[in-house]
């Protein structure tokens, strides 16, 4: 961004120079890192699915679904640790990166409507 906003050859059309802000805008917001870590935590869970470019991974990944399935079913039935986990994962990273860690925009509703909570927890993502 810093290299757009100097840039005095006008090698960048307004255009280009406003995508460029608003990707940097939402990549550094808290609630897009929380979901990237989510996203992230999911691709994992789902990896060996992914790795079937030859027909013996093709076996391989089918086999790996029943493995997968199960991952997933834990993932649900404990939800609330991996939520916190996830949480204090995009935390650690936006600490990391210097992003200002907010209430979602969920939990800002609720503490403008009185509701106790105005604080930033796990809960609220």
């Amino acid at each position: 961004m810093v290299c757009i906003q100097k840039d005095t050859h006008s090698r960048w059309s307004n255009c280009i120079a406003g995508r460029a802000f608003a990707l940097c805008s939402a990549a550094t917001d808290f609630d897009f890192v929380v979901t990237i870590v989510v996203l992230k935590m999911f691709y994992l869970l789902q990896e060996p699915l992914g790795k079937a470019s030859r027909t013996s991974d093709v076996f391989f990944a089918a086999s790996s679904s029943t493995v997968v399935l199960h991952s997933v079913h834990e993932v649900i039935e404990n939800i609330e640790v991996y939520h916190e986990f996830w949480f204090e994962e995009a935390t650690n990273l936006a600490t990391k990166l210097d992003i200002q860690m907010k209430l979602s925009s969920w939990e800002f509703h609720g503490a403008q409507q009185g509701n106790p909570g105005s604080q930033l927890t796990s809960e609220g993502y």
